[in-house]
């Protein structure tokens, strides 16, 4: 990107902290910590004039850095940024690049953690997401060493302070590196550790996971504190073990790790070896800890406690004894009661630093605590004061203080001499949300998520001034004039402050209403000053007056909701004058991707308030718009710059295509249309971002154009030049970008504040002469335009100073009521007129809201309307205009993709053609198809059933051809087991003839059990269950029809029935309701005559007359005739009607009986359709059960498929491994051969010099002892550079020596101090003789370094090979392992293949296994044929008649037994000694020697007690004076070592001021000789005389002692002792 006019942009000032990685020290008093793409430094010991640590200057990379690490004793920084796996290696302070390395890898991956060895030699990345891949470097070689995907979530990695070979990674949740828990869930605070072994040509990264630890209760859960824990009915509380996730880490001294918790309750240590894991110490008390501390608070006596206090063995749970009240209420303890109250809280483990001795931890309450390991709190200091927890902790290098990131970010300094906190890093730009900056001061105000602003100095780039607000800020504005400053906050308050810049001095409030019933998104003022506009997202704008009385205009109505605005001035020439106009442009966002700007012309100099309010605050009449802008675009944002020398405009646009594209705005003859006028095609595009949504911003001199994106970018480019840009990174894109940006009035500064909490400060970077000058020039013209404004400007703070201050300035609440309905209210009937107008935002929302709910009522009741009365749906269009403009987008949105989709179509056609002619029309038998009328749904299926049983008809088909042609008469054999289990099969159909196959039912063809050895027989077989499953159940439902249609008939035949046996009840019932039954019956049944229907029309109705109702002596003989023929007559009748009852009766019960018979018939018939019914469920169910037993099976192939080819894939890994492996063995030995025999070859030299220099000087026999120490000697001299960085070198720990590797010196940079012949030289000794000493001596000095890098070397090689033999027998073992599960595989794959599970229906009484209650288990069960048990019973029931026989002859042999037995006892009798004893125990019995024995063992018992307690006694005697002697000692020892510390002082200051001597007597030699050289040289020749004389004569001395013992020895015999008789010259008496 070529440079713009001013150079390029370059960051000078960096506010914020971004956590990815913990704050580290990079000297002893500079703290180094990243705040985006910047790594700021900060030296502690220097304060700048505010009192705060001095910053130095940052070093910038080219991206956001994610990770980096420091290597304190070269002044070395290594970073890692996002996107790129390379990772960066400067030099502090200047930011020379060093080095710089990476893999090839994806480019999305970054680095999450970066950490160089205690010895430089290693650097050590973990990456992120997906892989978290462990990297090892040898970065001064650029080699890598290994690489290994842990594919466990962590972000932190560290070596081991002592072993640069072990590393620990983990999770640590309160960095900001962000990882997925998908999860990383279940490896939620996993902790590694790895060993890197090195290989012959490649090397090895192994690693051992934690083991999860538990505490061994689990703490109480609750919401509430104060909450009762429940109590299960023993009065305990079950506890379970809870498991403990690590979160961050630290090494110990003894190489162990420390980690916290995710719960931050509990002190963890691993052992990096194996990976075991213990709980240090707890924030939790256990359940008897806290009865004991009740119990102690209550007065109460514990029993079970020794006098130190512990539980005795046995006795946790002791009972508690009342001293005073014998009924108090029984306490109940809640969650606080188990926290233990030295820790503050449950949760105060969230950060970790280890020492010698002790433990600093970090407390969520912001506490500092120093811990021993035994938990004990030893100190503790408060560090943080506003609630923010302690996130992490850093030991400066000399140990004398602690670096403290909050987590607010803050970062606090404490000094451990006096533990208090000196320094106070206060990340001032947290929670930034918007910025502004006054035009005229060029004060930056930023607002923040607290509620506060905060105002910036330009030139000490620091907060001046700070001040809350009583709400949540959304948006912010400066005015260009003056210093007042407008907030809108998230709740729709608009607040106008006069901010004075004087920290004595407060703020203003002008103004304060709810002027949006949503959030206030964006607040522009108008270049003049005197107009604010603010909008949210809504279709209305609100517009006040600043400098008239700072009050509320009215609102702008838009057609919908507003996405941006801009202000305009505008001159226009009129006849002889110019007349300046102030323009307003608001951008809509319509639908169909299209963005409308409004054109507003806004009266400068004319007070329309008193307009506005009449009009119901409506500014529809008073500020017209005069014009409408379409732009065919989703554009997000734009700004208006004028075109030159011309009064065009342009509109610069960022659009959906995140370009920056540039429309010229159609010329004035068009503004007076009323429909909206096409803005055309860009006349220029720029591709500047990479993600939508960007910004713009022109600055005061309207010269400069700034786009500011989501991608973190910033862009600058001048009109002058647009061709030209600059872009710099600002803010990290991952958490939004860039969010706001501001420009001082000269340019020469920006300031932006992004999403991630970073305020930064970029200046012009200029190279050339013309930057430079444009720079100077765009100064002095931004200070001349300031002096051309001072009028307007003196005029607004004349106006401001007029406008009265409010006095109150309440927090924003939720239902605070809209500005403009407090107006509606007060104002009466002008709230009529603002009802009845346009409306405010809510009125008129409400108005379209139930218009429309009354359209849509009217089109619904339309709908239900007859034909006649419906009216069209085109008559409910009330906006005519908008339908076609919808109507024309519609039909060439339809054009558009008719023709799409008629040139997609047509290069479909194309290739069809291609493919008809080649694959159709070539047959000579065109295919042809048969459809039917109606398709059915399930064709498919049924194609797919066909399939299937014709590919199964051919099969068997094909096995009963190929059965009978192999069949040869064979021997029958006895069936086998699996014959015998076929035989018990219910689904493996009989073997059929082939004429015999009919495949009626797909029950035929089914598989056999034992056939189903494959997937493809298994899938087919489910297909066949589940059709003859369909086939059982539609065979069922038919014969429930016909079984259904039976009933009907039934049910027919028995109305008929029982219709006429309710007749004849009814009839029998009539009758018997009245007292002469027969009468009764006669007239109810008969109508009073017994002859039925037809006899009754032959006959005459017998109706006694009247006259036989007189007495017989009245009557005549002809009268008493016929009476006697009238009642013979009706005896008759009386007869029939008799008989004629009883058939009734006769054929109701024949009526009943045969009804009872249908419904027993039925009823029977029912029970067998019940019985077939459950037949078919059976059935059903058994065939689900195959089919789910089979899918089961179909299941678990696959996976076995899946685990067989990893098993066969690691197999071939294993072999490769091995094949690798056994090629490097041969270079390996020989390697290991050709440093085994360099190793020997410089031994032999050396032993070579040892044995020439013998030779040389064995002539010299006095001193040749003395030769050799100075041949031999090795003083070994540091050299500048060696001191240097051995000083350097850093303790890992307080107290504790650095490590050996550390400060060991490469052997062939070690110098030894040189012989001095004036010093060293033997008396007599030549020149010559010297030369050859030295000479000698300088081969072996080399000699010996050359055996020790070749030692060295072989050491390495060695361990080499060593790795690679461990290595070849891992590969030997898991190439075992996994052959031996291949195998173990393979058997089950054969056993789960060939013994499939098969279902048997057996009788009840054929199962003799006991039952479950509920599921019977038959896994131990054996199947047994039945022809088997019954061959069994025939044979028991064959030999059932001998069974008395075979009694009597067992009873027989028992007899005999008994008696041989009797004898044999009766013989022992016969032949028994009775001695003394056994007579008196036959006369006394055994109960006095009891007796005696019990009492003699009391005894012994009473006596074993008391030498017990006396032996006790003894040992806590001993006990006590061994305490004593180990106190005495003690004390003897701390004075012994206080005596050695003050006698090594000595030493050190005596050896100091001899080698002072030496050094000078030295110097003075070489300046020439002296005569106290002279005097150094007779004291040395004295001396050598005097020892010399002094062994001559301790040689006289012994031969003369030899020869007085000689001659003692002759006085006597006596034998001669060892050293006399072996003495030279002496004899033996």
């Amino acid at each position: 990107m070529p440079p713009t006019l001013f150079g390029e942009l370059e960051v000078v000032k960096s506010y914020g902290h971004t956590a990815y990685n913990n704050p580290r020290y990079i000297s002893s008093h500079v703290l180094c910590y990243i705040s985006g793409n910047a790594l700021n430094f900060i030296d502690t010991t220097v304060s700048s004039g505010s009192g705060k640590p001095l910053s130095i200057k940052p070093i910038i990379a080219e991206a956001q850095i994610t990770a980096f690490g420091v290597f304190r004793r070269e002044s070395l920084i290594a970073y890692a940024q996002r996107g790129s796996p390379i990772i960066q290696i400067i030099k502090y302070p200047l930011g020379s690049a060093v080095q710089h390395f990476g893999q090839d890898t994806d480019k999305e991956v970054h680095i999450n953690s970066i950490e160089f060895s205690h010895d430089a030699k290693y650097l050590a990345t973990l990456s992120g997401l997906p892989t978290y891949t462990v990297s090892i470097w040898d970065w001064k070689n650029n080699t890598l060493m290994a690489s290994v995907d842990s594919l466990t979530p962590a972000n932190c990695i560290s070596f081991n302070p002592f072993n640069s070979l072990h590393l620990c990674t983990s999770f640590n949740s309160m960095h900001g590196v962000a990882v997925s828990r998908v999860g990383a869930e279940e490896e939620e605070g996993s902790i590694r550790f790895w060993k890197l072994d090195m290989g012959f040509k490649a090397n090895l990264l192994k690693s051992v996971t934690g083991h999860e630890c538990c505490l061994d209760e689990q703490p109480p859960a609750h919401i509430d504190p104060n909450a009762p824990i429940i109590e299960a009915p023993e009065k305990s509380v079950v506890l379970a073990p809870t498991p403990l996730f690590p979160r961050g880490h630290v090494w110990q001294v003894d190489e162990q790790v420390i980690a916290t918790v995710e719960s931050g309750d509990s002190i963890v240590q691993y052992n990096p070896v194996n990976g075991e894991s213990r709980v240090l110490f707890s924030a939790w008390k256990s359940r008897y800890q806290v009865e004991k501390d009740r119990a102690v608070a209550e007065g109460k006596k514990v029993v079970g406690f020794t006098a130190d206090g512990e539980a005795e063995e046995g006795k946790r749970h002791s009972e508690v004894e009342h001293v005073e009240h014998s009924h108090t209420e029984e306490h109940v303890p809640k969650r606080d009661d188990f926290v233990k109250s030295e820790y503050g809280g449950s949760n105060n483990f969230q950060c970790v630093l280890a020492t010698k001795d002790s433990l600093v931890v970090g407390g969520q309450d912001g506490i500092l605590r120093f811990v021993n390991y035994d938990g004990d709190v030893s100190a503790q200091i408060q560090v943080i004061k506003n609630g923010a927890s302690i996130a992490a902790l850093a030991y400066s290098p000399d140990f004398k203080e602690i670096c403290i990131t909050a987590s607010d970010q803050c970062i606090y300094t404490c000094d451990l001499s006096t533990l208090q906190v000196r320094h106070n890093i206060q990340i001032d730009s947290e929670g930034v949300i918007g910025m502004g900056l006054f035009a005229v001061s060029d004060f930056v105000v930023t607002a923040h998520k607290d509620n506060s602003i905060k105002f910036w100095d330009p030139d000490s780039k620091l907060v001046a001034n700070r001040f809350r607000v009583g709400g949540n800020v959304s948006a912010i504005a400066t005015h260009p004039l003056s210093s007042v400053l407008a907030l809108g906050t998230a709740s729709g308050v608009l607040r106008i402050f006069d901010v004075a810049f004087s920290n004595s001095k407060e703020p203003r409030l002008l103004l304060r209403e709810k002027v949006c019933s949503v959030g206030v998104k964006q607040l522009k003022f108008d270049p003049t000053g005197r107009f604010l506009l603010a909008f949210g997202d809504e279709s209305s704008a609100v517009l006040i007056d600043v400098t008239n009385k700072c009050q509320v205009v009215g609102f702008i109505q838009t057609p919908a909701s507003i996405t941006s605005a801009v202000w305009d001035i505008e001159e226009v020439e009129n006849e002889d004058e110019v007349v300046t106009s102030l323009i307003l442009y608001i951008m809509v966002q319509v639908p169909y991707r299209t963005s409308l700007i409004l054109k507003y012309n806004v009266p400068l100099d004319k007070d329309f308030s008193a307009e506005a309010e009449a009009a119901g605050y409506s500014l529809a009449k008073s500020i017209k718009n005069v014009a409408k802008y379409r732009i065919e675009e989703n554009v997000s944002d734009f700004v208006v710059v004028s075109s030159g020398v011309s009064s065009s405009r342009s509109f610069y646009t960022i659009c959906e295509d995140k370009k920056l594209k540039v429309f010229t705005r159609p010329s004035n003859s068009h503004e007076d249309h009323l429909d909206s006028i096409p803005v055309g095609t860009p006349i220029l595009e720029f591709s500047d971002h990479d993600k939508p949504n960007s910004k713009l911003l022109l600055s005061i001199s309207t010269e400069w154009l700034f786009t500011f994106s989501p991608d973190g970018y910033i862009t600058a480019r001048n009109f002058l030049e647009p061709e030209k840009s600059t872009k710099v990174f600002a803010h990290d894109s991952a958490i939004g970008g860039v969010q706001e940006l501001t420009v001082s009035r000269d340019v020469h500064k920006l300031y932006s504040t992004g999403y991630d909490g970073i305020v930064r400060v970029f200046e012009w970077k200029s190279h050339m002469a013309a930057a430079r000058r444009a720079l100077i020039e765009a100064a002095e013209a931004a200070e001349i335009a300031v002096g051309t404004k001072l009028e307007a400007i003196k005029k607004v703070v004349d106006s401001l100073n007029k406008t009265p201050t409010r006095d109150v300035d309440p927090a924003d609440v939720a239902d605070e009521p809209y500005y403009f309905d407090v107006i509606k209210t007060k104002s009466g009937p002008k709230a009529a007129a603002f009802a009845e107008s346009e409306g405010g935002n809510v009125g008129y929302d409400e108005k379209i809201k139930i218009i429309r709910e009354r359209i849509l009522k009217a089109m619904q009741r339309n709908e239900t309307l007859n034909d006649l009365e419906k009216i069209p749906k085109a008559d409910f269009i009330l906006d005519f205009a908008e339908r076609d403009r919808l109507w024309a987008e519609s039909d060439a949105r339809v054009k558009q993709v008719r023709k799409e989709i008629e040139l997609e179509n047509l290069k479909k056609r194309v290739i069809r053609n291609r493919i008809k002619a080649e694959c159709w029309d070539s047959m000579e038998v065109i295919g042809a198809s048969i459809k039917s009328f109606r398709p059915d749904p399930t064709t498919t299926k049924t194609i797919e059933l066909e399939k299937v049983r014709l590919l199964r008809k051919i099969q068997l088909h094909a096995e009963a051809i190929a059965n009978k042609s192999n069949s040869t008469p064979v021997v029958a054999a006895p069936p086998a087991d699996d014959v015998i289990l076929d035989s018990a099969t219910t689904e493996a159909p009989p073997p059929v003839a082939e004429e015999e196959l009919s495949f009626k039912d797909f029950k035929s063809l089914l598989y056999g059990d034992f056939d189903l050895t494959t997937n493809e027989r298994k899938r087919t077989q489910i297909l066949l269950l589940d059709e003859a499953t369909n086939e059982i159940k539609m065979e069922f439902n038919t014969k429930f029809k016909e079984f259904f249609k039976v009933k009907k008939d039934e049910m027919l035949k028995i109305d008929d029935k029982n219709e006429r046996i309710n007749n004849i009840m009814a009839e029998l019932v009539k009758a018997a309701q009245e007292d002469n039954y027969r009468e009764r019956g006669l007239m109810i049944m008969m109508g009073g005559k017994l002859d039925d229907k037809s006899e009754e029309t032959e006959k005459e109705e017998l109706v006694r007359p009247d006259w036989m109702n007189k007495p017989k002596e009245e009557m005549n003989e002809e009268e008493k005739k016929l009476v006697k023929e009238f009642e013979k007559k009706l005896a008759t009748m009386k007869e029939e009607q008799e008989k004629y009852r009883k058939a009734l009766e006769t054929e109701l019960k024949k009526l009943q009986g045969s009804v009872l018979e249908l419904c027993d018939n039925f009823d029977g018939r029912l029970k067998d359709l019940l019985v077939k019914k459950l037949e078919a469920d059976q059935a059903i169910f058994k065939n689900e059960l195959k089919r789910i037993k089979l899918q089961q099976s179909i299941l678990l192939a696959e996976n076995d498929e899946t685990k067989e080819l990893k098993l066969n894939q690691r197999l071939e890994e294993l072999k490769a491994e091995k094949i690798a492996c056994a090629q490097h063995m041969p270079e390996i030995k020989k390697e290991l051969d050709h440093f085994k025999d360099e190793y020997e070859t410089s031994v032999r030299r050396d032993k070579e010099i040892d044995k020439l220099f013998k030779k040389e000087f064995s002539t010299l026999d006095p001193s040749f002892d003395s030769l050799y120490k100075l041949f031999k000697r090795r003083e070994l001299v540091k050299t500048a550079a060696q001191e240097a960085a051995e000083a350097a070198v850093e303790c890992p720990f307080p107290g504790v020596d650095p490590p050996a590797a550390a400060t060991a010196v490469d052997p062939a940079d070690e110098v030894f101090a040189p012989l001095v012949y004036e010093k060293d030289a033997i008396e007599g000794m030549t020149s010559d003789s010297w030369s050859k000493l030295v000479e000698l001596r300088d081969r072996k000095i080399a000699s010996e370094v050359e055996v020790k890098i070749t030692q060295h070397a072989l050491s390495d090689f060695q361990a080499i090979h060593q790795n690679v033999n461990d290595e070849a027998e891992r590969i030997r073992k898991e190439t075992d392992k996994v052959m031996s599960d291949l195998a173990a595989f393979a058997e089950y794959r054969f056993h789960t293949t060939y013994n499939p599970e098969t279902l048997f229906e057996l009788k009840q009484g054929q199962v003799e296994v006991p039952q479950a209650p509920v599921v019977t288990d038959y896994s131990d069960a054996e199947l047994i044929h039945r022809s088997v048990v019954e061959k069994l019973n025939d044979n028991i029931v064959a030999l059932d008649y001998r069974k008395g026989i075979h009694a009597l002859e067992w009873e027989n042999k028992m007899l005999d037994f008994q008696a041989e037995d009797l004898v044999i006892r009766t013989r022992d009798i016969q032949l028994l000694r009775v001695t003394k004893q056994m007579q008196e125990y036959i006369r006394g019995g055994d109960e006095r020697k009891q007796t005696n024995e019990i009492i003699a063992l009391e005894k012994r018992s009473e006596h074993n007690s008391k030498s017990h307690v006396h032996k006790l006694e003894d040992r806590a005697v001993l006990v006590e004076k061994y305490k004593k002697k180990i106190g005495e000692k003690k004390k003897d020892n701390d004075k012994l070592e206080a005596r050695l510390r003050d006698l090594e002082v000595s030493v050190k200051e005596r050896r100091k001021i001899h080698d002072v001597q030496v050094k000078r007597k030295t110097m003075a030699g070489g300046t020439g000789t002296s005569g106290g050289d002279k005097a150094v040289l007779n004291d040395i020749y004295t001396r050598r005389k005097l020892v010399d004389l002094a062994k001559s004569q301790a040689q006289d001395i012994a031969i003369l002692r030899e020869e007085v013992e000689r001659l003692r020895l002759r006085t006597y015999p006596a034998f001669p002792s060892k050293s006399l008789s072996s003495a030279p010259g002496l004899v033996s008496i």
